[in-house]
C-alpha cells in the first residue's frame, strides 16, 4: 500500500479482479470521495468476478470465465497463488467476446490489443503456468492505461474491513444495492438495459473519453446507513 495512504483514510476495499464492473473503477478513481485499496492477498472465492467476467450477447448475460487448476480452487487458496486452467482456450474465450460484441462501435479500435493479451497472459496448454493474480493485473493497467483511470493502491497485507463499500463480498462484487444508469447496450432491441456488466461493455460501446466523462454518473453507490 502507498505509504502516504493511512487505513483510517481509506473506505474502500477492492478485490482483485479482470476487467471488473464499473461500480469497481467507479470506487477505484475516489469517486465515493476517498482512498482505495487493491486486496492482493486474500482468499479466491469461487461464482465472483475474480475469475470471469459479465458481458451480454444477444441471448443476454455472457460470463467469459478464466478457470483455475482444481489444486488451485480449494477454500484455503489465495488470490496471488492461483493458477489458471487451459480447460478454456484464449482463443475460445475470445471468440465469445468477438461474436458478442463484433457490431460495437469501438470493438475494432480495441479488440487486436486486447485479443493479443488474451493470447500472451492466458494458458493454451496445462504445463504452461499462468497466475491469475497476474493476468487481473494486467487486464486492470491496460483498462485504466485505456480510459486514464487511477488504479488504486496495492496491498499485500490482509485486509480486516467490512463496510458498505468493501466490494470483497459476494453480493457487493455483483452489485446489489448499487444502482446502474443506462447507457445504449448493443442489444437494447431485444432486452433491457442489464447494469453491472463488467467495463469492456463500456468501453466498446461509449469508447474511452465518453466512459471516463461519465463514469460518475453510470453508477450509484449504495446509501449510507447510520
Amino acid at each position: 500500500m502507498g505509504s502516504h495512504v493511512q487505513v483510517s483514510e481509506v473506505n474502500a476495499i477492492l478485490p482483485l479482479c479482470p476487467f471488473p464492473p464499473l461500480h469497481w473503477w467507479f470506487l477505484a478513481q475516489e469517486h465515493h470521495g476517498g482512498s482505495s485499496i487493491l486486496s492482493t492477498n486474500e482468499p479466491f472465492v469461487k461464482q465472483t468476478f475474480r475469475n470471469r467476467l459479465q458481458l451480454v450477447q444477444a441471448g443476454g448475460a455472457l460470463n467469459v470465465s478464466f478457470p483455475i487448476k482444481k489444486s488451485e480452487s480449494a477454500s484455503n487458496a489465495r488470490m496471488k497463488d492461483a493458477l489458471l486452467s487451459s480447460h478454456v482456450s484464449p482463443k475460445s474465450s475470445w471468440r465469445s467476446i468477438q461474436t458478442a460484441y463484433g457490431a460495437a462501435p469501438f470493438y475494432e479500435h480495441f479488440a487486436p490489443e486486447l485479443e493479443a493479451l488474451w493470447h500472451e497472459h492466458l494458458p493454451r496448454v496445462n504445463d504452461d503456468v499462468r497466475r491469475l493474480s497476474d493476468w487481473s493485473l494486467t487486464a486492470l493497467q491496460w483498462m485504466a492505461t485505456t480510459c486514464q483511470w487511477q488504479m488504486p493502491n496495492l496491498s499485500d497485507a490482509p485486509i480486516d474491513f467490512q463496510d458498505q463499500l468493501d466490494l470483497r463480498e459476494r453480493n457487493a462484487l455483483r452489485g446489489n444495492a448499487w444502482t446502474f444508469n443506462r447507457y445504449t447496450q448493443l442489444y437494447e432491441d431485444r432486452q433491457p438495459f442489464l447494469g453491472g456488466l463488467s467495463a469492456l461493455d463500456a468501453l466498446f460501446i461509449l469508447g474511452p473519453h465518453e466512459l471516463k466523462g461519465r463514469l460518475g454518473e453510470l453508477v450509484q453507490q449504495p446509501q449510507q446507513v447510520d
